[in-house]
């Protein structure tokens, strides 16, 4: 019999701390309990923009404060989304001069990408939600709660197998990232959302964040983001396999 889901099952959920087991039982709950589905994603969401908000050089933040509020809910988590964003809003809200032209959608995928990598990356237990092994009910589960049909890259050519993905908050919903690791240690992750209705296509683009390389474009029902360390080899060309892979029918 399934153990029940407890509240210190959803924090350690939202903070990737759950064996993948484990995490596919929390992940299945969760899909039958939405306002718990979203007290989660609005954890998993504060996390991202605290680390944002604080470069990688300062001493790292704990996955996401256990504090105690006395105050409404929805108080409570304006007052974190505004702390976190006021430190943060040079390097989080501003995209950089040549994004300025495009959707808001697709000019925000460098910044959420590149947390969410730099975040999950150096896991060594948990860097996934759920693991390659269960790669059936991933994408099913992924393009459910993006409501489109996902379909996942091989890049065993290049080198990289698939290790998994997970669930995250995106700009204006919610998103997915998968994890791929090189048979040299080296993982990229693509970071996919959902565009928005009759949203223009978007050429390749590149930025810098931080120590990350980041290759994004819109295609399609998706806004995608390639995202490597700064040693990453060759890493448009790695963009350009993954947007043919899926930009065929």
């Amino acid at each position: 019999m399934t153990t029940p889901i407890s509240e210190a099952d959803l924090h350690a959920y939202a903070d990737g701390l759950l064996p993948p087991a484990r995490a596919a039982e929390v992940a299945q709950w969760l899909a039958d309990h939405p306002q718990q589905q979203m007290l989660v994603a609005g954890w998993q969401r504060q996390s991202l923009l605290l680390r944002a908000a604080f470069p990688p050089q300062h001493t790292p933040l704990p996955a996401r404060p256990r504090w105690r509020w006395s105050g409404p809910p929805a108080m409570t988590a304006s007052v974190l989304l505004a702390f976190a964003v006021g430190y943060g809003t040079a390097s989080w809200q501003q995209p950089p001069a040549d994004t300025a032209t495009l959707p808001a959608s697709v000019a925000a995928l460098p910044g959420y990408a590149s947390v969410a990598h730099t975040v999950y990356t150096p896991e060594q237990r948990h860097p996934v939600e759920v693991g390659v092994e269960q790669r059936d009910h991933l994408l099913t589960w992924l393009s459910r709660r993006l409501g489109k049909p996902i379909r996942v890259p091989t890049l065993t050519a290049q080198g990289y197998r698939l290790v998994g993905g997970r669930l995250l908050p995106g700009d204006s919903g919610s998103a997915a990232q998968f994890m791929y690791e090189h048979e040299t240690g080296q993982r990229v992750t693509l970071y996919l959302q959902a565009s928005p209705a009759n949203a223009p296509l978007a050429a390749f683009r590149q930025q810098r964040r931080g120590n990350n390389q980041v290759f994004y474009w819109q295609d399609r029902d998706f806004g995608y983001a390639l995202v490597a360390g700064e040693q990453a080899p060759a890493l448009s060309q790695l963009a350009t396999q993954v947007y043919h892979q899926l930009a065929t029918p």
